[in-house]
């Protein structure tokens, strides 16, 4: 309660700070958020604390000010309960012919330019300047900084290059998105190229197909040279009679040394046929999926099984098996197997799975495991479950060498938000998809209020 109460007072607080001297509106955006107070109790002690948490940090948009078409959007943030953070994200002006939106953090704009890594996040290091005018709509200039202390309206340092940054163009064609771009290679250094590129992406209609067209050529500067950087992606996508067919050409050189680029751009080559093939006459469902591949600059074949799978749907029972292999022509490519099942008798809910990384070896699984669910009354609900593995270093960080992990749960709800849960056992998580075992069990009680918002 004490997070919840010192949100109100400081939003409280940036109302008045502006209130008294602009006219103006206030929305605050979020996706959901929730406030929670727990009551532990376990074999080191006893602790009380509360958090709140929001799937996104929440923003303020504030909106009025002397113009109608200005608004400012302000981050807040809390690390502690007791220091609220509220920072300025992002400023929206406009003038009769342009519209400008300045953000304190990068974003996604293009693959090449300014993509972003496995995780999502924006490869641009700082702040971004959108210009769009009604001049020449659909056209949108971007201004990245690469170097964020520079012009200081003393001019100290015009030794340095005037321009250490990144320039982006968009405007779009014919159904395509044009992107043409400018950047300094090593914003740090005065001594590196400019480097540039450009890119287009979009769809053609062949009538029966559809496929999806991307390109990109730029010069980026290599050990004692500039060097061209290419990159073609043809990719269609056709379906007839159950069978779907997902021909893609790749030819990719340089891609490596475009500093901004999304993690998913890679300097590959080569022609791939995704064909895959559904088929269900209740309750059994079959499907497979092969990719073969021909790689251009190794001038190899391999034809990846993704899976051959069955599964068989009834009520109370569901189970399903897939087998894969990552190249069927190299013998020494082994076949794995996934096995997944649920059972469904009211109050009863069992699930169960398996992985097995060599099929001839059942003895040698990656794991083992199931839970069960046992709704005992409207109020208590008791789970259990059970984690094994023949090698302790796929489970989680932190885990000790221990193969077999269980856990009992009892969970009861008293309504309105609260619970209260007993917890015994070694196993906890999963911890980003893995689990971790404990040689001795641990136990703990919790006393637990919750709600949404």
């Amino acid at each position: 309660m004490k997070k919840l109460l010192t949100v109100l007072v400081a939003l409280l607080v940036v109302v008045s700070m502006f209130a008294a001297k602009f006219p103006l509106t206030m929305e605050v955006e979020y996706d959901a958020g929730s406030a929670t107070f727990s009551l532990l109790i376990d074999e080191a002690g006893i602790d009380i604390s509360g958090d709140l948490s929001f799937t996104k940090s929440p923003k303020l948009n504030l909106l009025g000010f002397t113009q109608p078409n200005a608004s400012l959007t302000l981050s807040f943030s809390m690390a502690t309960w007791n220091s609220p953070s509220i920072t300025l994200s992002e400023i929206r002006f406009s003038t009769p012919n342009f519209g400008f939106r300045w953000n304190a953090s990068p974003y996604f704009i293009n693959d090449y330019f300014a993509g972003v890594d496995s995780n999502s996040n924006p490869k641009l290091p700082y702040d971004v300047l959108k210009v769009d005018t009604k001049l020449l709509p659909g056209l949108e200039l971007y201004y990245a900084d690469l170097n964020n202390a520079e012009a200081n309206k003393e001019a100290s340092d015009v030794a340095r290059r005037f321009f250490n940054d990144l320039v982006i163009v968009k405007y779009p064609v014919a159904g395509f998105n044009i992107f043409g771009a400018l950047w300094k290679s090593n914003p740090a250094n005065d001594a590196d190229a400019y480097e540039w590129g450009v890119s287009a992406n979009g769809t053609v209609d062949l009538g029966v197909i559809k496929p999806s067209v991307t390109v990109f050529f730029g010069m980026v500067e290599g050990a004692t040279s500039m060097l061209n950087a290419v990159d073609v992606n043809l990719e269609a996508s056709y379906s007839m009679a159950g069978v779907t067919l997902e021909p893609q050409f790749k030819y990719g050189e340089n891609l490596d040394k475009l500093n901004y680029k999304s993690d998913s751009v890679a300097s590959e080559k080569y022609v791939q046929v995704v064909t895959s093939y559904g088929l269900k006459v209740d309750p059994v469902e079959f499907a497979v999926k092969v990719t073969p591949k021909y790689k251009l600059d190794e001038a190899t074949l391999t034809v990846k099984l993704d899976q051959v799978k069955v599964a068989y749907n009834t009520t109370p029972f569901t189970i399903s098996a897939a087998v894969s292999n990552d190249n069927l022509l190299d013998a020494s490519k082994k076949f794995t197997l996934n096995v997944t099942g649920k059972v469904v008798v009211d109050p009863v809910t069992v699930n169960f799975s398996g992985s097995w990384a060599n099929i001839t070896e059942l003895a040698t699984y990656t794991y083992l495991r199931a839970d069960a669910t046992v709704k005992a009354t409207d109020k208590l609900t008791l789970t259990g479950m059970v984690n094994m593995v023949t090698d302790t270093g796929t489970l989680a960080s932190g885990s000790e060498s221990e193969k077999v992990g269980y856990r009992l749960q009892a969970t009861y709800d008293y309504g309105g938000g609260v619970t209260s849960t007993f917890f015994f056992g070694n196993l906890f998580g999963p911890i980003s998809g893995n689990y971790k075992h404990y040689k001795d069990p641990r136990w703990y009680v919790e006393f637990k209020y919750t709600t949404k918002f």
